[in-house]
């Protein structure tokens, strides 16, 4: 494209697990990767970091990504972002990937802006639509209280991505790997500490999950 070389290539998502499973929205984003890696030349990689994540890479290898790296350490578990960013951030050194796929939710609006801070990337959060044009990554969010959207791209990669639910279908069955890595965490490096985790029960569908939603 005309949009300069780039040595980076493919696009790293980055996966959420709910109690050993995949969520729906780290499989949206796989739809969104598939569409744009054709174009930025690479593969589609999945990263699964927590305590025992085993089910859920293999969902995701089998459910559109061509590769998954699964970490596992009891320190991973449950999210921080001080202990997902060193594994996190050398996968992404490693890997050199056009683009690192976030889901945007509270997990994701936390970890995102860390990482891209830690790799001196640009960042777009709460995109919706993402497309490569003249071999650059154009992406769209909402701005302006949603009345208005823009379209931003970057200098130089990666490019870090939150992106919103149900603005991607989930990819056909694709069968890639699962590649188990050791993390390079240091746990007593990790000065935060999880004291309670509360969930208040909920009726029915989540709403992130809904097909149809009245209001």
């Amino acid at each position: 494209g005309t949009g300069g070389t780039m040595t980076a290539s493919g696009i790293l998502v980055v996966a959420e697990a709910d109690e050993g499973e995949a969520s729906a929205l780290s499989f949206e984003l796989l739809g969104l990767a598939r569409t744009l890696a054709p174009a930025l030349g690479g593969e589609v990689t999945a990263l699964v970091l927590g305590a025992e994540v085993g089910g859920a890479a293999a969902a995701l290898a089998a459910g559109g990504a061509d590769t998954v790296i699964q970490v596992e350490a009891d320190a991973l578990a449950p999210y921080q972002a001080e202990a997902w960013l060193p594994d996190l951030a050398a996968v992404a050194g490693e890997l050199t990937p056009a683009a690192i796929v976030i889901a945007h939710t509270a997990q994701g609006a936390d970890l995102a802006p860390r990482l891209a801070f830690r790799l001196g990337a640009g960042i777009a959060t709460g995109c919706i639509a993402a497309e490569v044009a003249e071999g650059r990554l154009r992406l769209t969010r909402p701005c302006y209280g949603g009345n208005a959207h823009e379209v931003l791209s970057f200098n130089a990669p990666p490019a870090v991505v939150t992106v919103k639910p149900k603005c991607f279908e989930a990819p056909p069955p694709h069968q890639g790997q699962v590649v188990v890595r050791a993390s390079v965490l240091d746990p007593a490096s990790v000065r935060t500490q999880v004291r309670d985790i509360r969930r208040e029960a909920a009726d029915g569908v989540r709403l992130e999950s809904a097909d149809v939603v009245v209001a």
